[in-house]
């Protein structure tokens, strides 16, 4: 019921937006997940060692690396390409462009912040075990970011040592 609910929104601000600026979001969540999700254990292993746990450090570095590269390629995105061309779809192309580009910016967002919430310790409270079973989302989030980064490394050619899935499994065990 979250998950309509969560997807819900995001059509409908996919359809206020238009298919023009979906695409361009999708693009840079996708480009963002892709890098933080890959980049994430080889900043684990090389970086220092501080008092933190790793999943911590984990979770820090997948949000500040996605963030970071989400925010700045939306924005060179946005300011480069899409400033002027909004009017570039007709209305009915706009509209449902931008619904199903909502609706997969949805998805994979969800999978992103299910694979966040199994990280912490939180997915392991009985309390929380009733909202939001972990096995569920842990099985949900793994598909979603792994056919995330699998589609990214097949189209840029850059076909990864370690299985995406295999990465995504990892990080959300971390203790």
């Amino acid at each position: 019921m979250i998950l309509i609910l969560f997807l819900l929104v995001w059509v409908i601000l996919g359809i206020k937006a238009g298919a023009y600026r979906m695409a361009i979001h999708l693009f840079s969540l996708v480009v963002a997940v892709y890098a933080a999700v890959m980049s994430t254990p080889f900043l684990l292993q090389s970086g220092p060692k501080f008092f933190l746990s790793d999943w911590v450090v984990a979770l820090i570095c997948l949000m500040a690396v996605g963030g970071l590269i989400f925010t700045g390629l939306d924005y060179f995105l946005f300011r480069f390409f899409v400033r002027g061309a909004d009017t570039y779809f007709r209305p009915l192309v706009k509209i449902a462009g931008g619904a199903a580009f909502g609706l997969l910016f949805g998805h994979i967002l969800w999978g992103c912040l299910l694979m966040l919430y199994c990280m912490t310790p939180l997915s392991r409270w009985e309390s929380a075990e009733k909202f939001m079973p972990r096995q569920s989302a842990r099985a949900f989030a793994s598909v979603s970011v792994a056919r995330v980064c699998q589609t990214v490394a097949s189209i840029s050619l850059d076909y990864p040592e370690a299985d995406p899935k295999d990465i995504t499994l990892t990080l959300m065990e971390l203790q």
